[in-house]
């Protein structure tokens, strides 16, 4: 995963939402859903 991240520094902020999103809803696949 740190390698993608390294990759695109753009996303860093994005990954991190739905990273901590995720934790809270226990579903990154629905977050996934919505932001796309």
């Amino acid at each position: 995963m740190a390698e993608s991240m390294e990759g695109s520094t753009l996303f860093d902020p994005i990954l991190i939402q739905i990273i901590h999103v995720g934790e809270n809803t226990g579903n990154i696949g629905d977050v996934l859903k919505r932001i796309s």
